[in-house]
């Protein structure tokens, strides 16, 4: 007699493919609306480590009404699809304000300048939440005396070295400027920039550069020093003024590396002389003083590496350029006072990319990930000056901040919800 199985009729299939079915999204149903990592398939729950808990740093000013960032969640609560993944939609951009490289140091340059930044935001609705740096040019030290000295003017062929109780009174000029002319309720932190870029004239010879690693972190050193006294005095003068609630200033310097120039040797400087400015800084932060790291990951990875070094070649001065990711992760958030502002200039995301390892790094190696203060872009830059270099890094603000925050949403340990300012650099002078 031939025997008939239930399970060979289409009802009874039916049923046994709802229960594996049922079985299969159980997981997903249980986590579904809560904060866990992101779903894939096969339908898999990826295991990563509970990451610590770092001790969080503030971005000054305070705000005192919601960011124009909205915050997402990084987990699968959005929209389910088959296969099961989760979305978030790319928020807008902030509006950006406009950072300047300087060049002709003059009071009612500065002025004019805050001005014109204020006059933006009267322009726009509501409370506008701004990051300017002041790129006053590279460290340069004659005899005992320290300096910062500009960028060429293109109009004298000639740099203006500016001490740095001048350079307090030209931020106060712009500061100025800026309450002149803006609405009253907007927001302002002030980069008071420089960058790690020649030997700072220790051996008094524009035309060397110094192979004396020890002396270069001690000059670093008193630099770094120096501009934390002068983000403090900066920032005592605008609690003086009464306006500490909407203008804050940090110190801002750009870090990065390259190889040889054409005379064999490094013309940036290395972790270590680099890391004396930081420790300098430190030293006379207070506790409250920060900087901004407006610089590139120069030759960066796009995944963490305990290994990655820029390179071990050594120089005609003996010296090596050996920045690790390490190091990067270091002087952009490890140290107390570091805040990042990577310049994410490539237009196809690379750079962000690099920026995110290096967060990611982080939370693997260092005990947290980075808090980005935002991203930096040329876009205005590129247009004044139309060099070759801008044909792939002319990133529009919006197009930096997207790359930068898409990326860092990639991964739940690298998320940011709000990623709080985008500036755009340009020259003073064209």
């Amino acid at each position: 007699m031939k025997i008939h199985s239930p399970f060979r009729k289409p009802f009874f299939r039916g049923i046994i493919l709802f229960i594996v079915l049922a079985g299969l999204l159980m997981p997903a149903a249980l986590v579904f609306g809560q904060e866990q990592p992101p779903l894939y398939l096969p339908l898999v729950l990826r295991d990563y480590p509970p990451p610590p808990t770092p001790t969080p740093k503030p971005l000054l000013p305070p705000l005192s009404t919601p960011t124009n960032t909205p915050e997402i969640t990084f987990s699968p609560q959005s929209f389910l699809f088959l296969p099961l993944i989760s979305r978030y939609d790319l928020p807008p951009a902030p509006p950006y304000a406009t950072s300047i490289y300087i060049q002709n140091p003059t009071d009612p340059e500065l002025f004019n300048l805050g001005c014109a930044q204020g006059q933006r935001d009267q322009n726009l609705p509501g409370q506008q939440d701004n990051l300017v740096v002041l790129a006053f040019g590279k460290m340069w030290k004659v005899g005992n005396e320290y300096y910062l000295r500009t960028y060429t003017n293109p109009s004298t062929g000639t740099r203006t070295n500016l001490t740095f109780k001048r350079v307090e009174e030209l931020a106060q000029q712009y500061l100025l400027g800026y309450r002149w002319c803006s609405d009253g309720i907007s927001l302002l932190a002030l980069g008071i920039g420089s960058n790690n870029y020649d030997d700072m004239n220790i051996d008094n010879d524009i035309n060397k550069f110094s192979a004396d690693q020890a002396a270069l972190r001690q000059t670093a050193y008193a630099f770094g020093q120096r501009f934390a006294d002068t983000t403090y005095n900066l920032n005592e003068w605008i609690r003086a003024s009464g306006y500490a609630s909407r203008l804050w200033v940090m110190g801002a310097l750009d870090i990065e590396w390259a190889g040889r120039e054409s005379d064999g040797r490094y013309w940036w400087n290395t972790p270590y002389v680099t890391g004396g400015w930081v420790e300098g800084f430190n030293a006379n932060s207070r506790g409250r003083e920060m900087y901004l790291n407006y610089g590139a990951c120069v030759g960066c990875p796009i995944t963490p590496s305990l290994s990655w070094v820029f390179s071990t070649t050594r120089d005609a001065n003996n010296v090596v350029m050996d920045w690790s990711q390490g190091d990067v992760y270091y002087v952009s958030w490890g140290a107390p006072p570091a805040l990042p502002l990577p310049e994410i200039y490539r237009n196809d995301g690379y750079l962000a990319r690099q920026w995110q390892a290096v967060s990611l790094y982080g939370a693997l190696y260092k005990g947290g990930k980075m808090t980005f203060a935002g991203a930096m872009t040329q876009f205005q830059s590129c247009q004044q000056k139309k060099s070759a270099e801008c044909a792939t890094l002319d990133n529009t603000p919006d197009e930096g901040w997207s790359q930068l925050y898409d990326w860092l949403n990639q991964d739940p340990r690298t998320a940011q919800q709000v990623l709080r300012w985008v500036t755009d650099i340009r020259w003073q002078i064209r």
